[in-house]
C-alpha cells in the first residue's frame, strides 16, 4: 500500500509537470540546454556511456534530435541524420539523439540503435528530465544550441515532409544542416523555428502505467557516473556502489549525504560561474534519489540497467612523454591523523625547460590517497627538504617550504585530465621541478603507496604560455573566538590575460571564499568562484567552461571568512587561540591561484617581475612574502 501511494504521487507529479510546461509556441525562446546555475548538461546513452555536454571548450555547439522507434518518419530520417552527424563532427559540434519513452526499456532502446545502425550516440532519457527541459512536440524534432547552451534552432530536419503522408521527392530546405553551419560559424541561423512534421510526442503525458523511479531505470545512471568512480573496489571511498545490492544497502545514507550536499564532493557554488567536470548533482537528480528511497528503493526491470562504466586503470591520455615515479614506497599507518607529505621529483636534464600540455597524477594506492596537488619549485628548497628528511618525502604540516612558481595538476578521485588547447603550454622553467603534496587518509590497517606523475609536453613551443598568478596575503590575524573573521585581498593585473581556472586555498579555519574580477569600466564584477562551505579535505582546481578575457588593470578581489571559534569542529586549537599567517596547517593562509594564458611568450617575464615587485622580497637572505594590499 505504501508503494502504491508513492506511485500515485509520482503520477500526480507527472501530470502537474506536463500541465505546467509551456506550449511549443511559448517555450521556443525560453529553452536552454542548461541553466546558468548548472555546470553543463550530463546525459547517458543507450549503451550506458555518459556525455558531458558543455565540458569540452573545443566543442562549438550541440544538436539534439528526438527519435522514436514507433514513428515511421523518424525512422525514415535515420540515413539523413547519420549524414548530418558526420557533418557535425567535421564542424566540431556534438550530435546526439534522444529516446524518451517510459514504456521502453534501455535494452529495447539499444536494440533500436543497433537495428537502424545509428551513427551517433542516443540518449536514453529514462527520467524525462531532458525532454521536460526541451518541451518537444514531435518525433523527429531537432534542437540546436550554441556552446553556451542557448537555443539557436528548433524544428524539422528539412522540408522533405510537407505533412504526415505528404512526402516530397527531394527536400529543398535543409533547416537542420543550415543551423549546424550557423552555430559552428558563430552566427544566427537563417531560420530559428520550423514546424516539425512527424508523430506527436506524448511522452510527457501521464499514463496509467506511470510509476516511481527504480534503480535500474533512473538511479543506476546517476550512481554509475557520479559515485562509482570513487565508490568501487580498491578506491579511496569507504564502500563500493557497483551493484543494486551495494546501493540498496546504503540507500538511506546516500539520500542523507546527497540532500546535505556532502556528496558528491563539489564545493563551487552553483550559479556563480560554470566549470568543466563538475561532480555536483542537479536538483532533478537529487529529487529522483529522494523519491526512490521514499518508495522503498525498488530495483526495477533488469532490461533497464545500463552497464557499469569501464574506469581507466591506465593513463587517461595514453603513455606520457615523461613518467616521474616516487623514488620510495610510502608507509601509511593504520590509524592516526591524516598524513601530509611533499615529494620532490627531479626532472631528467633532457626534459628541462620544456612546456607542458597536460599533467596526470596516478595514485599507487587509491585506498589511501585522498588528494594530491603538484607545485613547481624553482628555488630547489623542496628537494633539499626531501633529502634532509629520513622518511620518503618530507613532512607537509609546515607547508611546502617554498613559494610555488606555478601548479601542474590538482588531483582528486574521479579527476579528468585534459590537454591544453593548441598553442598553449604550462611553463616549466629550467631548474624547476615538480613537488607533489600528498594527502593520505589512514584506512584502519597499514597501507603502502608509490604514486607517479605523467607529463605530456607540447609538440612545439607554445605561443601562449600558461602559468598561475598567486593572489595571496600575509596580513592574517584571526582573534580567538571570532567565528566571522574577514580577510580581503585586491590584486591588479599588470597585463592582459585569459583566465582558465582557479585554485582556492585556506586551512582548517577557512569557511568561505568569494573571488571576482573587476574589469576596467565594468559596472558589475565578473564571478570567478565562490566556496560557501570550505572544507580543507575537498580542495581542488576549478577550470572554467569558458575562458575569461581579463584586460590589464582588472582587479582580482578575494574575500574570505574564517571561523576561529570553539564551534568550528575543524579548529586545531582547543581552546581557540589567535592564528596568523603561516604555511603550516595549524596556521592560516588566504590564497587563490588564477590560472592564466598569456598573450605572448615575453609576457611571462613581465608578469614575474610585477609579482616580485609587489609581494616577494628578500630580507637578510630569506624570501619574505609581503601583503598585496
Amino acid at each position: 500500500m505504501q508503494t502504491n501511494r508513492h506511485q500515485r504521487a509520482w503520477l500526480l507529479l507527472t501530470v502537474l509537470t506536463a500541465a505546467l510546461l509551456p506550449s511549443s509556441a511559448q517555450g521556443k525562446e525560453a529553452v536552454r540546454l542548461w541553466s546558468p546555475d548548472m555546470d553543463g548538461c550530463r546525459v547517458v546513452d543507450t549503451a550506458g556511456v555518459e556525455h558531458r555536454l558543455g565540458d569540452d571548450p573545443a566543442v562549438r555547439g550541440y544538436a539534439l534530435v528526438l527519435l522514436s522507434p514507433e514513428c515511421p518518419i523518424a525512422c525514415k530520417y535515420v540515413p539523413e541524420l547519420n549524414r548530418l552527424a558526420e557533418q557535425a563532427r567535421g564542424l566540431r559540434l556534438t550530435f546526439v539523439g534522444i529516446l524518451a519513452d517510459r514504456t521502453k526499456s534501455r535494452a529495447t532502446a539499444q536494440a533500436f540503435v543497433t537495428e537502424y545502425d545509428l551513427g551517433f550516440p542516443v540518449v536514453f532519457d529514462a527520467s524525462l528530465a531532458l525532454v521536460q527541459r526541451l518541451c518537444p512536440t514531435h518525433t523527429p524534432e531537432a534542437f540546436v544550441f550554441d556552446r553556451d547552451g542557448a537555443l539557436v534552432y528548433r524544428g524539422r530536419i528539412d522540408n522533405r515532409f510537407a505533412a504526415v503522408g505528404k512526402e516530397r521527392p527531394q527536400p529543398d530546405e535543409h533547416n537542420l544542416g543550415e543551423a549546424l553551419n550557423a552555430v559552428a560559424e558563430g552566427r544566427a541561423a537563417v531560420v530559428t523555428y520550423a514546424e516539425p512534421v512527424g508523430c506527436r510526442y506524448e511522452g510527457l503525458a501521464a499514463t496509467p502505467e506511470a510509476t516511481g523511479p527504480t534503480f535500474c531505470r533512473e538511479i543506476a545512471p546517476i550512481v554509475w557516473h557520479r559515485c562509482a568512480a570513487c565508490h568501487r573496489e580498491g578506491q579511496v571511498a569507504p564502500f563500493a556502489l557497483s551493484s543494486y545490492a551495494d546501493v540498496r544497502k546504503h540507500a538511506a545514507q546516500i539520500a542523507e549525504v546527497v540532500a546535505s550536499g556532502y556528496m558528491p564532493p563539489w564545493k563551487a557554488a552553483p550559479g556563480f560561474n560554470q566549470f568543466v567536470d563538475s561532480r555536483r548533482l542537479d536538483d532533478s537528480e537529487r529529487a529522483l534519489i529522494r523519491a526512490w528511497v521514499a518508495s522503498g528503493a525498488p530495483e526495477g526491470d533488469a532490461a533497464d540497467l545500463p552497464p557499469l562504466p569501464a574506469f581507466p586503470d591506465e593513463w587517461q591520455l595514453g603513455e606520457p612523454d615523461l613518467v616521474l615515479e616516487f623514488p620510495e614506497t610510502v608507509e601509511v599507518p593504520a590509524d592516526g591523523p591524516n598524513m601530509l607529505r611533499y615529494f620532490a621529483l627531479p626532472i631528467p636534464r633532457e626534459f628541462t625547460g620544456r612546456e607542458v600540455a597536460a599533467c596526470e597524477f596516478r595514485p599507487g594506492n587509491r585506498r589511501v590517497v585522498h588528494h594530491a596537488i603538484t607545485f613547481l619549485d624553482l628555488s630547489g628548497q623542496g628537494r633539499r627538504l626531501d633529502q634532509a628528511d629520513p622518511l620518503p618525502g618530507y613532512d607537509g604540516q609546515a607547508g611546502p617550504g617554498f613559494v610555488p612558481i606555478g601548479y601542474l595538476n590538482a588531483w582528486v578521485p574521479g579527476s579528468v585530465v585534459r590537454r591544453l588547447p593548441e598553442g598553449m603550454g604550462m611553463l616549466m622553467p629550467r631548474g624547476s621541478m615538480p613537488v607533489v603534496m600528498m594527502h593520505y587518509a589512514p584506512t584502519g590497517k597499514a597501507e603502502t603507496d608509490r604514486s607517479s606523475l605523467g607529463i605530456y609536453f607540447t609538440d612545439r613551443p607554445a605561443q601562449r604560455p600558461v602559468t598561475a598568478i598567486p593572489v595571496l596575503t600575509t596580513s592574517i590575524n584571526l582573534p580567538a573566538g571570532d567565528a566571522q573573521a574577514p580577510v580581503k585581498i585586491a590584486y591588479t593585473l599588470p597585463l592582459d590575460v585569459t583566465a582558465l581556472g582557479v585554485t582556492p586555498h585556506m586551512h582548517y579555519l577557512g569557511r568561505e571564499m568569494k573571488v571576482v574580477a573587476r574589469l576596467p569600466g565594468a559596472s558589475e564584477p565578473t564571478p570567478l568562484v565562490w566556496i560557501k562551505d570550505w572544507d580543507f579535505n575537498w580542495q581542488g582546481q576549478y577550470d572554467f567552461r569558458e575562458p575569461l578575457r581579463l584586460p590589464k588593470g582588472t582587479v582580482i578581489d578575494v574575500e574570505a571568512v574564517y571561523d576561529n571559534s570553539a564551534g568550528n569542529p575543524f579548529n586545531p586549537h582547543s581552546p581557540p587561540r589567535t592564528v596568523t599567517f603561516g604555511q603550516g596547517t595549524n596556521d592560516e593562509m588566504c590564497l587563490c591561484g588564477i590560472h592564466v594564458a598569456l598573450d605572448r611568450p615575453g609576457d611571462f617575464a613581465a608578469l614575474a617581475a610585477s609579482l616580485m615587485r609587489q609581494f616577494i622580497q628578500v630580507q637578510n637572505g630569506r624570501l619574505v612574502i609581503t601583503p598585496l594590499q
